[in-house]
């Protein structure tokens, strides 16, 4: 795990892109006349567990804010986003501001030239810290009653900073504001908070000092100008973050357990074994994920005609079940080089029964029977040397219905179906067996009760626009059998 850290600057590689340009334009387009040294410093930040997040990226999850600003597109809305997440989270919003840089504003005094920072947090952002610039001949000393973190960074800076570079004496100001062109009386906004000395000079002035918000939400620390950022790093890590952000101190440390080398034999023992688990489960996972890809492509190729098909493909997809059902199908317009007949010509054994396959985007209608009828006692006059048994009426019915909202059967009208002579089958009770393999269930269906091929005096009705009925099958009625 990595702490975010808000850096109120342009990512380093824009820096790169804008490096011919003159400190005229760096101005206009960045609001710096140089670039900022921590644009260009090498940072470790992996070392420190840090990870930076420059002017236009997320700064919600960050634990610390450098540099931070209120002015427009140069910070104001990551500072925000980085106070809303920390208020989120119940987090003190810690923050560093160096003074005194290239890169830092400046201000004029009667002492001399000076310089000053903004304080984001206060009432608008019009409190600021500044002051004049010094020479130190004696190191500062720390200032009275420091502990902890703020008495480490003293130490740090006291010892780590070259005494010859400039000081500035540090004071917290507010802001006299003049109201605009409608004119009124102008308000000064009094600096509120609380401003604590960190080093002081043999004079007295503040030169290190912290900033607290009055609700204590922000620390915001102002620092003289370093000529590298990475001592207030280290010190943000090792010490600011444990001491004031205890929560992100303890997400950090949780993660320390999780390095192979900072490990038990028995912790490495048990993630080599996790990890032989998690590839046999996927090797495991990937085989059963193609397995049930190439049964859906073998399902898909009946399901979809035989519960939306009509027409040849429906056809094909009742073939195709049929086949798989152990019965030898004939497309009958390939035998017979015409449609002058059912659909097909199915044998199981020594029985044979045509069949005439149908669709229907609503409820099928009764007349399907009657042509069924006829195509049976046309089928002598036709090929006479196959003799078949019957004819069964397989049909798509309600296809513009989902199939699980279908009727269970084709026809409902009692006194029709108290007429029927021949079975009559859905394509949704066809495929119901097929998907279960119960290929018994579909032959019986297409194959009801023992009948016996239809004698030849039998073949030719006496009255042609009447269908008699098969032997031993006048009460047999439309049914499925499981």
């Amino acid at each position: 795990m990595m702490w975010d850290v808000h850096i109120a600057y342009l990512r380093p590689r824009r820096w790169d892109e804008l490096a011919h340009h003159d400190a005229d334009a760096l101005k206009r387009i960045t609001g710096h006349s140089e670039r900022p040294s921590i644009t260009v410093e090498s940072v470790a930040w992996d070392a420190l567990h840090m990870t930076p997040r420059w002017l236009e990226e997320d700064s919600s999850r960050a634990v610390a804010a450098l540099q931070p600003s209120l002015v427009a597109n140069q910070g104001a809305t990551e500072w925000q986003r980085f106070r809303t997440g920390a208020a989120t989270r119940g987090e003190v919003a810690l923050a560093i501001s160096m003074i005194g840089g290239q890169e830092q504003s400046r201000m004029f005094s009667p002492f001399g030239p000076g310089a000053s920072v903004s304080l984001p947090g206060s009432e608008g952002g019009f409190e600021s810290v500044g002051g004049a610039q010094i020479s130190l001949a004696a190191k500062p000393t720390l200032a009275e009653g420091l502990d902890g973190a703020d008495r480490d960074l003293a130490s740090r800076l006291v010892t780590g900073r070259d005494l010859a570079l400039p000081w500035w004496s540090l004071h917290l100001s507010g802001a006299e504001l003049f109201p605009g062109a409608g004119g009124g009386p102008s308000r000064r906004v009094t600096p509120a908070g609380t401003f604590s000395p960190l080093l002081i000079t043999g004079a007295g002035e503040v030169v290190a000092a912290v900033w607290t918000s009055p609700d204590e939400a922000i620390r915001h620390y102002i620092v003289p100008w370093l000529r590298s950022w990475t001592t207030l790093l280290e010190w943000l890590g090792s010490q600011a973050i444990p001491a004031f952000i205890p929560g992100a101190a303890r997400r950090l440390r949780a993660t320390v357990g999780e390095e192979p080398r900072l490990q038990t034999t028995a912790e490495l023992s048990a993630r080599s074994a996790l990890a032989t688990l998690e590839r046999d489960y996927q090797s495991r996972h990937d085989a059963l994920a193609q397995q049930l890809a190439d049964a859906r492509q073998a399902a898909d190729a009946v399901r979809h005609d035989l519960l939306f098909g009509s027409s040849t493909g429906l056809e094909n997809a009742v073939s195709r079940v049929l086949t798989d059902a152990s019965c030898q199908v004939t497309p009958l317009d390939s035998l017979l080089a015409s449609t002058a007949s059912a659909d097909l010509l199915v044998a199981q054994g020594d029985r044979r029964r045509l069949v005439e396959v149908k669709s229907a985007s609503g409820n099928a209608s009764e007349r399907l029977v009657d042509d069924a009828g006829r195509h049976l006692n046309t089928w002598p006059q036709l090929r006479p040397e196959i003799q078949v048994e019957g004819i069964t009426l397989i049909v798509n019915h309600q296809t513009n219905t989902h199939p699980l909202n279908r009727s269970a059967v084709v026809y409902t009208r009692p006194e029709f179906v108290q007429s029927l002579t021949l079975p009559v089958i859905t394509t949704l009770q066809l495929f119901d067996a097929w998907r279960h393999g119960d290929f018994d269930a579909i032959r019986k269906a297409v194959y009801p009760g023992t009948a016996q091929p239809r004698p030849e005096a039998e073949t030719t009705p006496s009255n042609p626009g009447v269908t008699p009925p098969s032997p031993g099958r006048a009460q047999r009625r439309g049914w499925w059998r499981r």
